[in-house]
């Protein structure tokens, strides 16, 4: 197991949708790809449906899987009610240290 440092934002959906002129020009997701911190997006059930290489590198290709199944299983509790507080707009962004299982269990 690894520790890393999880910070996740509210969805995006939640977000006032930028002015024309003040959107970040460019592939943001390709640019995420190769950034060498771990980098994954989740949908509204809390499935991750994107990650970047340094996810794949550090827990493998979880694509499809539960965000709360890549932390320890202690851990994986306060994961989901953190997602929860995300989605009902109660928590904005996390900032905390969590212990993730490697792609080698």
């Amino acid at each position: 197991m690894a520790s890393v440092r999880e910070s996740s934002a509210r969805p995006a959906q939640e977000e006032p949708v930028p002015d024309p002129k003040h959107r970040i020009p460019g592939d943001l997701q390709g640019a995420l790809h190769h950034v060498k911190v771990p980098c994954y997006f989740v949908d509204r059930f809390g499935v991750i449906r994107w990650i970047n290489h340094a996810t794949r590198d550090l827990v493998g290709d979880v694509r499809g899987r539960q965000q709360s199944s890549v932390v320890a299983p202690e851990q994986a509790r306060e994961a989901r009610e953190s997602f929860t507080r995300k989605m009902l707009g109660t928590e904005r962004s996390t900032n905390a240290t969590v212990v993730v299982v490697g792609k080698d269990g």
